[in-house]
């Protein structure tokens, strides 16, 4: 058994649904929200959900969502807002655009955001341009530099890996593509049960497909503080053939398995999941998670404030 196992434990898993082609030739904008999945007293709490982002930070628990504005000459700008909850009201930074921006979420952590990012005049529903930032500094125009989050060692290991992926495309791919180096160019997304630094090599035309390649760099403390999975993957296939991703508590008490349609909450015992679910929760078509941030103890009860005036969702028992 884990050392915390019969406490209270509960997760912020933040949701995206991706934006889906219109009959009129546009697309509709990423929609987020989060749900608030919680265990206590031997028992599955009342599962709730509120819009856009909710997740914790030292300063308290804060919310982000993704705003539009259209400038002075029309042109179509997605930015992101990250304020406290408790109504104080952040300084947002935005610098003047001249261009279209369209913004999606890959990530979310206490301190950092991942995302992808296209600007231009022709969107396709292609991101060229991945980012990392700062929450404090979250609509800064350039993504962090591998070394910036790392070290310089970092840096080596991004260009090789880059240069690997480079030399296995044949030619006429690579004179698709822009290779020269970026070395901000990597966003977070989630990988068989972990989260992983993707790197991108765009198109030269943007509104192509460029090449993503999977960064052999584990996120950090510095950008996440817990990411491990307390069963092995490989067994996890054999049991749910349809599996999509898996996110078990620190405690060891629940386990939260994703599939393409649904969400199902399982209890564990010792570092084993066991029997049915406690609880379905259904998906809206490609909606996935972009963020898991678990408290337990005491904490449990403080974060489900930020959920008091949120709404129970759509749920079935299995």
């Amino acid at each position: 058994m884990l050392e915390d196992y019969n406490s209270a434990v509960g997760v912020m898993l933040g949701m995206k649904t991706p934006r889906r082609l219109m009959d009129d030739g546009n697309y509709t904008n990423e929609e987020y929200k989060t749900l608030w999945i919680s265990f206590k007293n031997g028992t599955l709490q009342p599962i709730i959900e509120k819009n856009n982002i909710i997740f914790p930070r030292m300063s308290g628990i804060w919310s982000i969502s993704s705003e539009i504005i259209n400038n002075d000459i029309n042109h179509h700008i997605e930015y992101l807002t990250a304020k406290p909850l408790d109504g104080r009201e952040e300084d947002q930074l935005l610098e003047r655009e001249t261009t279209n921006v369209y913004k999606n979420i890959n990530f979310v952590s206490n301190d950092y955001i991942s995302i992808e990012k296209y600007e231009g005049d022709n969107f396709k529903n292609k991101f060229p341009i991945y980012q990392t930032v700062p929450i404090d500094n979250i609509n800064s125009r350039n993504g962090l530099n591998i070394e910036e989050i790392y070290n310089i060692d970092s840096k080596e290991k991004y260009k090789k890996e880059f240069n690997q992926t480079i030399d296995t495309l044949p030619d006429e791919k690579k004179n698709l593509l822009d290779i020269n180096i970026n070395y901000s160019n990597f966003t977070i997304k989630r990988i068989e049960g972990k989260w992983s630094l993707v790197g991108n090599i765009p198109a030269i035309d943007n509104n192509n497909d460029g090449i993503e390649y999977r960064i052999s760099i584990s996120p950090s403390k510095k950008i996440l503080n817990y990411d491990t999975l307390l069963v092995s993957w490989r067994d996890l296939i054999d049991d749910f053939p349809f599996i999509k991703d898996i996110y078990t508590a620190p405690t060891g008490r629940i386990a939260i398995i994703v599939f393409s349609d649904k969400i199902s909450v399982y209890e564990m015992e010792d570092r084993n999941i066991k029997g049915s679910p406690l609880m379905n929760i259904q998906l809206s078509d490609g909606e996935e998670v972009i963020m898991a941030e678990w408290a337990s103890g005491s904490y449990v009860d403080s974060w489900a404030k930020a959920f008091k005036d949120g709404k129970q969702t759509s749920m079935e028992d299995e």
